[in-house]
């Protein structure tokens, strides 16, 4: 069973297919027990603008869970906090919005690639966008998508909010 955990409902970005807009986030069930899941999403929102409960609530799935725990994020403009909340996570999917999230992309690359983390690193592509990334991606599953409006959570996740 896959959990989605809304870490915050704040974001830094104007989205205008933002999947957020189709839910009554305040309305999400809190979820305080990790057990039963085999994965937990943290996401937002945009859950690096606050990474102090990023890294805690990690630290809580860890005590109670072998989860697998993944970042989802579009916030990579503060490699010290990708890094920082990397240490305490298995890997993170990077959804870039904007060129200029391109070019942050191209910076926390050279440094994932000198870290050698091991993480699982994943990058969204949206073909709405018209992003070209030349860099080596080789430390990247890299996935083509269309934006498309959530109607329902697959039957084999949740979403429940911290």
């Amino acid at each position: 069973m896959k959990l989605r955990l809304l870490i915050t409902d704040r974001c830094n970005q104007k989205c205008k297919w933002c999947q957020n807009k189709h839910w009554d986030l305040s309305a999400l069930p809190r979820e305080t027990s990790f057990g039963q899941y085999d994965e937990v999403m943290l996401t937002g929102g945009e859950p690096l603008l606050v990474p102090e409960l990023l890294i805690s609530t990690a630290k809580n799935i860890r005590k109670t869970s072998n989860a697998k725990i993944y970042l989802y994020t579009a916030k990579i403009d503060d490699w010290k906090t990708v890094l920082a909340v990397l240490h305490f996570v298995d890997g993170m999917s990077v959804t870039p919005h904007s060129q200029t999230d391109v070019l942050y992309f191209k910076i926390l690359n050279e440094i994932l690639r000198d870290s050698r983390l091991g993480k699982s690193l994943k990058l969204n592509l949206f073909t709405d966008y018209e992003f070209v990334i030349e860099d080596n991606l080789d430390l990247w599953r890299v996935k083509q998508k269309k934006w498309f409006k959530v109607k329902h959570i697959p039957k084999n996740e949740v979403f429940k909010r911290v």
